[in-house]
């Protein structure tokens, strides 16, 4: 198991991508300023992230070190080199160039390169929908579609005398089960576009049927239009009208 990252991590010291395309040399040049201390509690916080994506991903099937490279990415926001990667993770080289490639057929991050600089930087995807389509569109690839294949041989041949019954009735049980699961997959196909638009859209309008949308409190507070975030039902405090059930002494 990959060892979950302290919070005593050394500051990522690798140059980052300018908006040019070059990349900052670091604090051991003579033209830069000093660089400042690191944000402890900032890369606290991001380690609690990573450690906490890694133990989600792991009950999922998905390998801890994988998951905490592309969180680490995700969060760190900007590209980072394999040796930062490594660095930060405590993992070996080995593992970080097959952990990265992965990620990166996957589709949930991507190769970036910094001019003037030989080694290979990763960026992780920073749209959230677009991640989720992207993830959902592996996993379909990897476990949806194999078991409609694997499903459609399950099928014994219809055929007459004492087996008859026994048989139609195993065909009729993988058949049902081969028609829900083509369904869901059939669906999955247009939610999970590129751009993950009709992902949100959908998540969004079903959170809206089941009453299950409130503002973003924290945005409205700052004085930004407010934004349809999925969460507890509107609370009668936040100043908006109770739904039909509040009215009715109902319970949520």
């Amino acid at each position: 198991m990959t060892p979950t990252p302290s919070s005593n991590a050394p500051e990522l010291s690798s140059p980052v991508m300018r908006a040019d395309g070059g990349a900052h040399a670091g604090a051991n040049t003579a033209s830069s300023p000093d660089r400042t201390q690191p944000d402890a509690e900032l890369i606290d916080s991001q380690d609690r992230f990573i450690a906490l994506w890694g133990e989600m991903a792991s009950r999922w099937g998905v390998p801890r070190t994988m998951a905490e490279a592309h969180a680490l990415l995700f969060v760190h926001g900007e590209p980072l080199h394999a040796e930062a990667i490594m660095e930060r993770l405590r993992i070996s080289r080995g593992n970080a160039s097959m952990t990265l490639r992965t990620l990166v057929e996957w589709g949930i991050i991507a190769r970036h390169h910094a001019r003037g600089d030989r080694r290979e930087y990763f960026r992780a995807e920073q749209d959230v929908w677009k991640l989720f389509a992207t993830v959902a569109r592996a996993r379909k690839r990897r476990e949806i579609d194999p078991l409609v294949e694997g499903l459609a041989r399950c099928r014994t041949t219809p055929t007459r005398g004492r087996e008859a019954t026994a048989r139609a009735a195993h065909n009729s049980r993988v058949d049902e089960l081969l028609a829900a699961v083509e369904l869901v997959d059939g669906l999955s196909e247009r939610l999970v576009g590129a751009d993950g638009g009709a992902l949100r859209g959908a998540v969004l309008m079903l959170s809206k049927i089941a009453n299950f949308v409130k503002p973003r409190r924290s945005r409205r507070s700052e004085g930004v239009a407010a934004e349809p975030e999925i969460g507890d039902r509107t609370h009668p405090e936040d100043g908006h009208e109770p739904d039909r059930l509040d009215r009715e002494g109902g319970r949520r």
